[in-house]
């Protein structure tokens, strides 16, 4: 169910059968009536399952569970595309606790799986294995310098969307930008 419909469904979707629920922030706003991510998880958590993900994209995630919640960080990157991000978060969690993680480690993971993906255009392209993920983790971990030696100093990218893919015109455009005018975001 897509943002949106959420309204129509909010303990619905949280039975007791719910391990856990990973909700993007607007989800988790529309679910719970709550903006802030503690509150959110705190009412989801009523609602039955054992954890809570919140995706806060660019600024990582909020994770509860009955051991208490805490703010994971995002990996710092350098963002190219980010169609897929949040699925990729999820299956990185989901791979995570298969292979018999933590709930916090699974979290962690996640991140890095979600934050790696947006490294290349294409929402499958940038993930090649779970050994790949691990060396990222341990050379990019988000209080460590990343790659590039620039953790908390502002990266410049340039998104590219659905859209711009499947229009010349506007990647012509993006194309003849300088860096300077696309997107900034800043890691923290």
């Amino acid at each position: 169910c897509r943002t949106g419909c959420w309204s129509n469904h909010r303990t619905g979707c949280c039975s007791y059968h719910t391990d856990y629920l990973i909700p993007s922030e607007l989800e988790a706003q529309e679910l719970t009536g709550e903006t802030d991510p503690e509150k959110m998880a705190d009412v989801i958590l009523s609602w039955g399952p054992k954890g809570v993900i919140i995706k806060l994209g660019s600024e990582g995630s909020y994770i509860k569970d009955a051991e208490g919640g805490v703010h994971v960080k995002p990996f710092p990157v350098h963002a190219i595309d980010t169609t897929g991000a949040g699925d990729n978060f999820a299956a990185g969690f989901v791979t995570a606790l298969s292979k018999g993680f933590t709930f916090r480690q699974a979290a962690e993971f996640a991140s890095a799986v979600g934050s790696l993906s947006t490294e290349k255009v294409g929402s499958t392209t940038a993930i090649e294995s779970f050994d790949q993920v691990i060396a990222f983790m341990k050379k990019c971990g988000p209080d460590n310098p990343n790659i590039y030696g620039i953790c908390g100093i502002i990266l410049l990218l340039r998104t590219v969307s659905f859209t711009d893919i499947i229009n010349p015109s506007v990647i012509n455009f993006w194309n003849g930008l300088p860096p300077v005018l696309s997107t900034i975001r800043i890691w923290r």
